[in-house]
């Protein structure tokens, strides 16, 4: 593949594909995506007879997939601008591809959610309402609820409104994984677990050293401040480990280690998130990131393993 520093306008399309893709939805985002729908099918199959077989959830990985890469696509339409003003250094605002090619793949992506719902053949009504609400909400989003001056002038307010997209995302893994009822309590803890963790890495992205701040780009830690933003993902990052428990502890597992793991992890973010509290810097806040993500799957694949051995 064509790196960064040699790709040119005249570079094969895929690669310049490949290239956006790196910047802005690496495999890490797609990795991520697949390991949230596996634990909703992994919760699925341990609770109904009907769950949808493994050749399926192969292919629902894809739908998984596609709904964060159309989310990232639309992303990229509605902040053009901006991101032509101050990130000009990215692939997109080099003009080495063009809105017209991330519309492409988004049909595409759109197509593959689609097609995942109507294949799913004992709740087809179910999986298809529950794709319609996602995309109504995705679409709001979109255009920022009709509200755009003044979201943007309230970060938390826009944060909350376009992180409900998680749950609802939750909410179609439920029924995409093959799920012919409802069950409140099951529904409510996947919800909450999928809110928190993508609010935990919303948070953990935007707080930045003072050397990254940029006037004209407000992040949580200009807004609020970095100790307040910081506890605002310890919250998040607590509130992931709570529903993870909760949820392998649906399973009736009594398995120590799962927890301990869980539990071990947290203690990592929290350490980094420690230091980064009383030495801000990139790298940092890089690992910031790193560990709440890591913290993050280790949860969603420790809910996997719990299905499989309760």
């Amino acid at each position: 593949m064509a790196q960064a520093s040699t790709l040119s306008h005249d570079s094969p399309l895929v690669y310049r594909i490949h290239a956006w893709a790196k910047e802005r939805f690496p495999l890490a985002n797609a990795l991520l995506a697949i390991s949230l729908y596996l634990a909703v099918s992994a919760i699925v199959k341990h609770n109904s007879s009907d769950a949808i077989p493994i050749w399926h959830d192969i292919a629902n990985c894809f739908a998984a997939v596609s709904i964060f890469l159309l989310l990232r696509i639309l992303d990229e339409h509605k902040d053009y601008k901006i991101d032509n003003a101050f990130h000009a250094e990215r692939v997109l605002q080099q003009g080495y591809i063009r809105l017209s090619h991330l519309k492409v793949i988004g049909i595409i992506a759109f197509a593959i959610t689609g097609l995942s719902s109507l294949s799913v053949e004992n709740n087809t009504v179910y999986t298809l309402q529950s794709w319609l609400l996602m995309l109504g909400w995705l679409t709001l989003m979109t255009f920022e609820f009709f509200s755009s001056k003044w979201l943007n002038q309230h970060l938390l307010s826009y944060s909350f409104s376009h992180m409900l997209i998680m749950p609802l995302i939750g909410l179609w893994f439920y029924f995409l994984a093959g799920h012919n009822s409802i069950n409140i309590n099951l529904i409510l803890l996947i919800m909450l677990f999928f809110f928190f963790a993508g609010f935990a890495f919303e948070f953990v992205r935007k707080i930045k050293s003072d050397e990254e701040e940029n006037e004209n780009i407000p992040t949580y830690s200009s807004v609020l401040g970095i100790p307040r933003a910081l506890t605002l993902v310890v919250c998040c990052v607590f509130s992931v480990s709570l529903f993870a428990m909760l949820l392998i502890y649906y399973f009736s597992t009594s398995s120590w280690w799962l927890y301990t793991i869980i539990t071990s992890t947290l203690l990592l973010s929290l350490l980094f998130l420690n230091r980064f509290l009383n030495s801000p810097s990139i790298q940092a806040r890089r690992y910031n990131e790193a560990t709440v993500g890591i913290h993050i799957l280790c949860t969603l694949w420790m809910i996997i393993i719990s299905s499989l051995i309760g």
